[in-house]
């Protein structure tokens, strides 16, 4: 079952998403979006899921985790591995041989 996301705005230099200055947009800031900021993909729950993270073009990374991902790529998520490959055909991608499945280890943000 696929699990919903969100688009979130996330800014540059906040220490909880560690942003590199390359992924900020250099568009006109607004009121939903200000200066050094920029648009990107989340999961709504944190619970333990599959996310698999893409482009127009392939596939990214996929994964098991809990927590929040955020990514400025799509972002699908679902309970299984399984769901997320099939969602990768329909789109037309496959899933790169050199890409892993490690689980990704918990990241500990100190301010």
């Amino acid at each position: 079952m696929e699990l919903p996301t969100k688009t979130v705005v996330l800014i540059a230099g906040d220490a909880k998403y560690a942003l590199p200055q390359a992924n900020i947009t250099k568009t006109a800031p607004t009121a939903e979006r200000p200066l050094k900021s920029f648009l990107a993909k989340t999961n709504v729950d944190a619970k333990k899921s599959w996310r698999m993270v893409y482009d127009g073009k392939r596939i990214r990374d996929l994964f098991e985790a809990e927590g929040q991902t955020h990514t400025i790529y799509n972002l699908f998520c679902a309970e299984t591995k399984q769901e997320c490959v099939i969602k990768g055909e329909a789109l037309g991608m496959t899933i790169p041989e050199d890409l892993t499945f490690e689980p990704v280890a918990k990241i500990e943000v100190r301010s």
